[in-house]
């Protein structure tokens, strides 16, 4: 006689930059080993792998054209942090090395820091979506998708700004960069100027992430430091 599945508790949570209301499941015992597996690893390659796998298998809710690969990189790790808070607990544990200076010696203290997924906060972002290149010309711009994030790709840095460039308008009409190759956007790019170029990158820059900001004291010296952790990987 096979044994009955064990239904599990789902849970549901909007995306901070789609609005989308998702719900999801906790991690198995399954995707935690999948998850531990590659922290042991400690390649961000299999890191990063292992979170789309897991992500994918406990995403419940079905859209067109929405999923893992379609996600805005920023509702990913939102939405990986929140599972994992569901999941595997909502504090985490980030060992610390005290670097004050006492009497021109390294304290070197070495303490655990408690660190809560619920104090982690999306930051703002770039106000406005419209970038103007000259009196005629603009880009506009959009959230880049989690598939773009590929470590493997030595473009990535490359990929992910042209997938934030949604169109170009001139004085003519507007031009959609989905519509062109990417040999052919990198030739429009090379032909900006460095300062035109530069407001492209000063956007991507801006791109909210995920933060969260701890004071606290070392407990041998008694120094005051603030951690700010912007990485959704140091909550792995």
């Amino acid at each position: 006689m096979t044994l009955p599945k064990m239904n599990q508790p789902t849970h549901e949570l909007t995306l901070p930059i789609s609005k989308i209301k998702v719900s999801f499941r906790p991690f198995l015992v399954k995707e935690e080993k999948l998850l531990l597996l590659a922290a042991a690893g400690k390649e961000q390659v299999e890191i990063t792998n292992a979170i789309r796998q897991v992500v994918n298998n406990c995403l419940l809710t079905q859209k067109s054209g929405f999923g893992v690969e379609t996600m805005a990189a920023v509702d990913m790790d939102y939405l990986f942090l929140n599972m994992r808070a569901k999941s595997i607990g909502d504090k985490i544990e980030q060992e610390f090395t005290c670097n004050n200076l006492v009497e021109d010696k390294r304290c070197g203290h070495v303490f655990v820091v408690p660190l809560s997924v619920s104090d982690v906060v999306v930051t703002k972002g770039p106000a406005n979506d419209k970038i103007k290149l000259n009196e005629t010309t603009g880009v506009k711009m959009k959230h880049p998708k989690f598939k773009t994030y590929d470590v493997e790709n030595p473009d990535v840095g490359t990929d992910m700004l042209i997938d934030c460039m949604e169109s170009m308008w001139d004085a003519e009409q507007t031009y959609a960069f989905r519509e062109q190759s990417k040999e052919e956007i990198m030739e429009w790019l090379d032909g900006l100027t460095k300062a035109q170029f530069q407001l492209l990158q000063d956007w991507y820059d801006e791109l909210p992430t995920l933060e969260l900001h701890k004071s606290f004291e070392c407990s041998k010296c008694g120094f005051k430091h603030e951690m700010r952790l912007d990485d959704p990987l140091s909550f792995f």
